[in-house]
C-alpha cells in the first residue's frame, strides 16, 4: 500500500467525519456550563474509608509483592517490532538459548503520531494531533493537541503528559497515564487529565483502542472516553471512533459526543 492510497483514504474519512456546517454546535453553550459548574461548586468526590486488621494489611502487601514481580516481568523482558503486526506482532519476548545466550533482535521503543478530524455534537467540528509511545519499555511521552470551532469561536486545548504501562503482551495492552492540560479561546483553564488507555490487536491488521479518563480542572471535571477501530496498511493505520465529554455538574445534563477519524504512523 503506498502512501498516496494511505494519504487518499484519510483526506476521505476527514471528509466524512467533519460536516460542511456544525449542527447544534456552540462553543459559548459549552463555556457557560463550565462556568455554572464552577459556581455551584457541585463537583464532588467521595472518598471511601474503613479499618482493616492485620490479615487485611498482610493480604495487601502479600498481592502487592505478587503483582510487582507479575508486572517486572511482564513489562521489561520484552522488545518491539516496528509497528503492529509486523513480524507477526508488535511486541516479542527474548529467546534465551541453551548455552545461555539471549536472542532479542528488536528495540525497547516506540512511537506513534496521529492527526484526526472530530466533532463533538452541541460543541462544534476540530482537529486533534496525538505524540505518544515509549522512552523505554514501560515508560514515555503521552501528548495531544486539538482545537474547536462554531461559527463564532474557538476552544484550543494542549496535552502534555507521560504513560505508564501497567500490562503489555501480543494481544492486550493497557498503560495509565497523566497530563497537563491547557484551554484556550473560549475558555481560559489550566487542570490535569488522567486515566487509563487499551490497545488491542487481535489479528491481523485490525486494531482496537479504548480510553477513560478525567479532566479535572480546579472548580470542575469532565469525563471522558473513546473507542476506536482501526486497520494497518504496514506502517500506517487508518482509525475511526468515537468520543464522549460528560460534565460532572450535579444533573448530567451536559454531555457532548460524536465521531472523529483519523490516520496513525507508527516508527
Amino acid at each position: 500500500m503506498n502512501t498516496r492510497r494511505v494519504l487518499s483514504a484519510f483526506l476521505l474519512l476527514m471528509f466524512l467525519t467533519i460536516p460542511s456546517s456544525t449542527v447544534f454546535a456552540d462553543l459559548d453553550d459549552f463555556s457557560d456550563a463550565i462556568k455554572s459548574a464552577e459556581g455551584s461548586g457541585s463537583s464532588s468526590s467521595g472518598e471511601s474509608s474503613g479499618s482493616s486488621g492485620g490479615l487485611g494489611e498482610f493480604l495487601i502487601e502479600f498481592f502487592s509483592r505478587i503483582f510487582a514481580i507479575i508486572w517486572y516481568y511482564d513489562n521489561t523482558y520484552l522488545y518491539y517490532n516496528n509497528f503492529p503486526y509486523d513480524n507477526g506482532s508488535y511486541l516479542e519476548r527474548p529467546v534465551v538459548h541453551e548455552d545461555g545466550a539471549v536472542q532479542d533482535n528488536g528495540k525497547y521503543y516506540w512511537f506513534s503520531t496521529s492527526l484526526s478530524g472530530f466533532q463533538l455534537q452541541g460543541m462544534g467540528t476540530g482537529a486533534w494531533f496525538s505524540f505518544s509511545g515509549h522512552f523505554y519499555k514501560f515508560f514515555g511521552p503521552y501528548m495531544d493537541g486539538y482545537v474547536l470551532w462554531d461559527e463564532n469561536t474557538f476552544l484550543s486545548g494542549f496535552r502534555l503528559g507521560m504513560q505508564f504501562s501497567l500490562i503489555q503482551s501480543k494481544v492486550f495492552n493497557l498503560a495509565t497515564f497523566v497530563q497537563w492540560q491547557g484551554w484556550r479561546g473560549v475558555l481560559y483553564r489550566n487542570g490535569a487529565v488522567f486515566g487509563l488507555e487499551s490497545r488491542i490487536y487481535p489479528f491481523k491488521p485490525i486494531t482496537l483502542r479504548a480510553k477513560a479518563g478525567f479532566q479535572v480542572f480546579d472548580n470542575v471535571s469532565l469525563g471522558e472516553m473513546e473507542f476506536e477501530a482501526g486497520l494497518m496498511l504496514k506502517a500506517w493505520e487508518v482509525f475511526g471512533g468515537y468520543r464522549w465529554w460528560n460534565l460532572f455538574d450535579g444533573e448530567g445534563r451536559n454531555k457532548w459526543q460524536g465521531i472523529y477519524a483519523g490516520i496513525r504512523y507508527y516508527f
